[in-house]
């Protein structure tokens, strides 16, 4: 008995991948090596290796106090879902006074008092970081204000302009259209 068994060649489609399955494996391989070298920059900038931020402010004194101020980074506000635009600031406060400060705040415009002080800073004295909405109607000419409480009850407050705290802000808001 002669039984013959027709065998259909392989498909094109599975000729290519049995003859390149190699390559493009190594291929999915290489792509996420692209990537790495941001993923260190991020890394060494959130572990504060790389400085408080992208872009250094400076020191600012807070009556008796003192505070080294930075964007995290060097761009415009980001929308963040339903609260808005957000601009993430760091700080660090000095070594002098890290046993004396209770908070720290960031707002813009003049604070009307404690309970409208702005966003609090969060995490150690040393590498402190917060979101502070940016409202689409600032003017570019707006201050940024500190507020720093103590243990002892004592508020200290400080204004710097807000281009000099982040011009990549003031250049998003002149593109919004604010009038100054």
């Amino acid at each position: 008995m002669n039984k013959a068994i027709s065998v259909t060649p392989p498909s094109r489609l599975s000729r290519f991948w049995h003859k390149w399955r190699f390559h493009i494996n190594v291929l999915l391989l290489l792509i996420p090596l692209g990537f790495m070298p941001k993923y260190f920059a991020d890394a060494s900038l959130f572990r504060g290796d790389s400085g408080l931020g992208q872009r250094e402010i400076g020191t600012i004194q807070v009556g008796p106090w003192s505070l080294r101020l930075a964007e995290l980074r060097e761009e415009a506000p980001h929308l963040s879902g339903p609260a808005g635009y957000m601009k993430d600031f760091t700080a660090a406060v000095c070594d002098a006074c890290v046993d004396q400060v209770k908070a720290t705040y960031l707002r813009i415009g003049k604070p009307r008092s404690l309970r409208a002080a702005g966003t609090i800073f969060f995490g150690t004295p040393y590498r402190m970081g917060t979101q502070m909405p940016i409202p689409a109607k600032t003017k570019p000419d707006a201050e940024l204000w500190i507020t720093m409480e103590g243990w002892d009850g004592s508020m200290h407050q400080a204004a710097i302009p807000l281009s000099q705290a982040s011009p990549a802000t003031v250049a998003w808001l002149n593109r919004q259209g604010a009038k100054p």
